[in-house]
């Protein structure tokens, strides 16, 4: 069990700490690090998907007023 998932089970910096044999700010380190990339690649995934989501709907509109004009 790495740092992270001691932090996610419950323990504090403190014990995480005891247990790894190092200092409170180097688990710190430790943990904020991959918990920041994981909240950048959610936040991309999020931006990625409403983009997706915008295309759609550009393609979607485009389609609608090409019927438009052919019943017009």
């Amino acid at each position: 069990m790495n740092a992270l998932q001691m932090f996610r089970a419950g323990h504090c910096y403190l014990s995480i700490a005891a247990h790894f044999g190092t200092t409170e700010a180097e688990i710190e380190r430790e943990i904020h690090k991959p918990r920041t990339d994981e909240r950048i690649a959610s936040r991309c995934d999020a931006a990625r998907k409403t983009e997706d989501t915008k295309v759609k709907w550009q393609r979607k509109k485009a389609e609608l007023a090409v019927i438009r004009r052919a019943c017009a």
